[in-house]
């Protein structure tokens, strides 16, 4: 089932003042109404001209022509180029001209209900962030998206990607991080480092990065194993070691 979607109570409230504006009032007894139109309209309790001929599944028609549209210039006069007609009173088959309003294709579709005109009127995205200045990226087609959310999508699949890496390289065996790194990994590092090796001599002989070596050496989760390392270097009456 298709869900039709509601205009905002703003708007909805800014037609009807538009419907309410003092004007002349056009009875379909006005001899610039056409006959057929005349004849053809079933007045309501609002006001509205419901046509009960034709129509396309939306709006009524008198041959390849809408009759709003005829209504409206037999009214009104042409309809300006580029233009479209739109129903103040929100009712298609309406082809009373008193309820019709030249208007531009943009904001005759800002007025509708559909999709595209309900997302138009939000002043926040779905996760609650603004539609600021700052927070608004404009598509090339014209259509808006959080900057904010863009971040948080960006980090989201970031870690993802890192998380299905790490799993990658664990099935491999080869640590992740330095915080991988068991009791026995971290004791040989800091032999090495202790014996006068550089961080580079130290990783290639053990396999792993330059940038590991050095957070073993100096890193605040390591501190517990360098000092008991620097105690069993101290205890073998070795003077060298690399301690917190």
């Amino acid at each position: 089932m298709t869900r039709r979607l509601i205009p905002d109570q703003g708007l909805f409230d800014a037609m009807a003042a538009r419907l309410a504006e003092p004007k002349p009032i056009i009875t379909p007894s006005d001899p610039r109404i056409p006959e057929n139109i005349r004849h053809g309209v079933w007045i309501v309790e609002s006001g509205c001209w419901l046509w009960t001929g034709s129509t396309n599944g939306r709006y009524g028609r008198i041959g390849r022509q809408y009759t709003h549209r005829i209504s409206y210039e037999a009214a009104h006069g042409p309809i300006p180029k580029g233009l479209q007609i739109d129903h103040l009173c929100r009712t298609p088959l309406c082809a009373n001209p008193n309820h019709l309003e030249a208007v531009t294709p943009r904001e005759n579709v800002r007025r509708s209900n559909g999709i595209s005109a309900v997302n138009g009127r939000r002043i926040a995205c779905v996760n609650g962030h603004p539609f600021t200045a700052e927070n608004t990226h404009i598509r090339p087609g014209g259509g808006r998206r959080c900057r904010q959310c863009n971040r948080d999508l960006y980090w989201s699949n970031r870690k993802a990607r890192r998380q299905a890496l790490h799993a990658a390289r664990r099935a491999s065996g080869i640590p992740v991080s330095p915080r991988t790194y068991d009791r026995e990994v971290v004791f040989q590092v800091l032999d090495m480092l202790a014996a006068g090796s550089t961080p580079r001599e130290v990783g290639q002989e053990l396999g792993i990065n330059t940038r590991s070596v050095g957070v073993i050496r100096t890193a605040q989760a390591y501190v517990d194993l360098r000092n008991e390392h620097a105690k069993q270097m101290a205890a073998h009456g070795c003077e060298t070691a690399v301690t917190a």
